[in-house]
């Protein structure tokens, strides 16, 4: 149970942040779409 608890925390980690990662750059793009498009 330890040893797979201690696999599972950065896995869990690693995923948490991939997704963050993700949906700060799909935010970005599309805030810089809005800009560059003027708002479509």
């Amino acid at each position: 149970m330890r040893g797979e608890a201690k696999d599972l925390v950065p896995g869990l980690l690693g995923l948490v942040f991939g997704g963050w990662l993700l949906w700060e750059t799909y935010r970005l793009d599309v805030e810089m779409a809005h800009n560059v498009g003027g708002g479509m």
